[in-house]
């Protein structure tokens, strides 16, 4: 059995980053800080900080970028990814990322929360939905056509600015 999933809660610590790719795919860069306490042997508390570099493609990438800032606690699912690059002397080094493929918002520094106007019903809800794409309104009255006059269906269309809205499953 193999598995790869990483859960993690942590601060946002430095800007997101993001990039198109050719195709125009949205890829957005950040970085998690992820605290560890515990205690020790003698009974004093102790703590680490991990630093995890996180990467987020599509959709949820846009959204990490618009609506997230420096500290702001977040929740990630993903999985991790290895890359490995040579650096300037020609040594081999080795990246390690968590590939986010779940997020959920947690709570904004305090002082941004004072400022900020954007309310829950601002953030949109990325579901996995039909994508919906609009048909051109002289094309669609043209295959009409075909059953009314050519004339007809054209003017008709395209004088009443009829715009259809039509499902398409991926």
């Amino acid at each position: 059995m193999n598995i790869n999933k990483v859960q993690l809660a942590g601060n946002i610590v430095r800007a997101t980053e993001m990039r198109t790719t050719i195709s125009g795919t949205s890829i957005t860069s950040f970085s998690l800080a992820v605290n560890r306490n515990w205690k020790d042997k003698q009974g004093e508390k102790q703590k680490a900080t991990e630093f995890v570099n996180c990467i987020s493609w599509g959709k949820l990438a846009e959204v990490i970028h618009q609506y997230t800032v420096i500290g702001q606690n977040i929740y990630v699912e993903g999985r991790l990814e290895t890359s490995s690059y040579q650096d300037k002397s020609g040594v081999k080094k080795y990246t390690t990322k968590v590939v986010v493929s779940e997020m959920q918002f947690g709570q904004k520094p305090k002082e941004y929360e004072q400022k900020s106007n954007v309310t829950k019903e601002d953030i949109p809800v990325i579901k996995d939905e039909p994508k919906k794409l609009i048909e051109d309104p002289v094309e669609n009255s043209v295959e009409n056509s075909v059953e009314n006059s050519v004339e007809n269906s054209v003017e008709n269309s395209v004088e009443k600015d009829e715009v259809k809205v039509v499902d398409i499953k991926f």
